[in-house]
């Protein structure tokens, strides 16, 4: 839960924020210092409450107020005054305030306005959320879904329908997730890309990324019965494609044969290509798979390692033991013709690299510089290991910090204005991090450069 507290007194501004963070758990608070910075931060943030004052320089709280009922009507809103004035309260009314408040400002008071306000506005999102969960699962059960619709609910719950995953499974287990639909004999979530979904006592589950079509992947469900008997392990990570076929691609283990091969690995990769093969497994699988396998060995592997663009059509092969010899031959080709340089995989990394210099102190992850630098999510992550020694998460951080270390020289800077500077919207998650890469707390660390002047 978000606040954002407008006063051009510092010390009551500081003073509220102190007050209500110290006493109300789970909540960020921002701070204005007069109408028009409070709109350029509700204009690049989203806000759950505001607190402000009424006489302002440059934009006094009317104005305000005017101003962020035009982008939020419904936003609660304290006012602060000095000014025991009916027509400063009068007007305030007239855009629907949650309370009018005089100065000074009793911490009792505030605290338990704050508190009721946080829990109505809970409820309000809750019954809110259910409602369009609701409206999700009408428009899935129709036999006609309206792709779209499902789309407009999906951006309502903050979920990106351009970045999405979907998961699907069966469990014995008492499920009471809100976000989960009950959908052909199991249970549906349509969530985050960047979502880790727990897949622990399931008896079987679907993971796939969303593009735009759900309601034809959802027709398309119903195929997995038929590739149910056909499966070796719990879990497995599936592919919607065209023509309404499901595709399946071993990813995890030739995106691992790749490390292998690039770390000079030879044998170690040839196991796992074995594994593959090994007679437990052939009988289990359907043929679509080594169709499927092939296209991802020639995406990841042969495509830029061997200079023939040969499709699986091409390949001439009698059986399963000729078919395994052919791609491994295919793959120490591209194993000779690797180059310990690597050149292309520098390029992307030197250009993920500029992109997080760029915006590290925006909200970025792995998953939107992958698309950035136009390589596939999991190839990516090895690839940043590999070249920075250390994973995207870990880079980011120390970049922030040593930004954080650059701004914590300066007297001016206070320690929650530096924890959003560099792309933390939580100060309490700014400390935890600097903490653990400079063994010591942003304060402490300020001080410390402080006297050193």
């Amino acid at each position: 839960m978000k606040i954002l507290v407008v006063d051009d007194e510092k010390f009551i501004r500081q003073g509220i924020k102190y007050m209500l963070e110290e006493d109300i758990k789970d909540i960020q608070v921002i701070v204005a210092n007069n109408g028009t910075e409070a709109l350029d931060r509700l204009s690049s943030q989203r806000v759950d409450i505001m607190i402000t004052d009424i006489t302002m320089p440059m934009m006094d709280g009317i104005t305000l107020i005017a101003e962020v009922r035009k982008l939020y009507e419904d936003m609660p809103i304290f006012v602060l005054s000095g000014f025991n004035d009916f027509e400063y309260a009068r007007k305030c009314i007239d855009y629907k305030i949650e309370k009018y408040i005089l100065k000074p400002v009793e911490k009792d008071e505030m605290i338990t306005l704050v508190n009721q306000t946080i829990n109505k506005l809970k409820l309000e999102k809750k019954e809110e959320k259910k409602e369009i969960i609701n409206e999700i699962k009408y428009e899935m059960s129709k036999t006609l879904k309206n792709n779209e619709e499902i789309l407009l609910r999906l951006n309502k719950l903050g979920i990106n329908s351009k970045m999405c995953k979907l998961f699907y499974f069966k469990t014995n287990d008492n499920v009471t997730d809100e976000h989960l639909i009950e959908y052909e004999e199991g249970y549906l979530l349509i969530t985050e890309s960047n979502y880790q979904f727990n897949k622990q006592n399931c008896e079987f589950v679907l993971e796939t990324n969303v593009s735009s079509d759900i309601s034809l992947l959802l027709e398309q469900l119903s195929i997995l019965k038929k590739y149910q008997n056909i499966i070796d392990k719990t879990h497995i990570t599936y592919k919607m494609v065209e023509n309404n076929n499901l595709k399946f691609y071993h990813d995890e283990k030739i995106m691992r044969i790749l490390e292998l091969m690039k770390n000079r690995e030879k044998y170690l990769a040839i196991n796992m290509f074995n594994e593959i093969f090994l007679d437990n497994h052939v009988n289990k699988y359907d043929w679509t798979f080594y169709y499927d396998m092939y296209n991802t060995m020639k995406r990841l592997i042969f495509d830029e390692y061997l200079v023939s663009n040969e499709k699986y059509e091409d390949l001439i092969f009698k059986n399963i033991k000729e078919y395994k010899n052919l791609l491994l031959k295919k793959m120490m080709e591209s194993y000779d013709n690797m180059s310990k340089d690597n050149n292309i995989e520098i390029i992307y990394i030197e250009k993920a690299k500029k992109y997080i210099a760029k915006n590290y102190n925006k909200h970025i992850n792995m998953a939107m510089v992958s698309n950035y630098v136009s390589i596939n999510y999991s190839y990516f992550s090895i690839l940043f290991k590999k070249y920075m020694k250390m994973s995207f998460s870990d880079y980011l951080n120390k970049i922030r910090i040593e930004k954080a270390k650059e701004l914590l020289k300066r007297v001016d800077y206070k320690i929650y204005d530096i924890a959003e500077e560099v792309g933390y919207t939580n100060s309490k998650y700014f400390t935890r991090a600097f903490k653990k890469y400079e063994k010591m707390s942003p304060n402490e660390y300020k001080i410390k450069n402080i006297e050193r002047k």
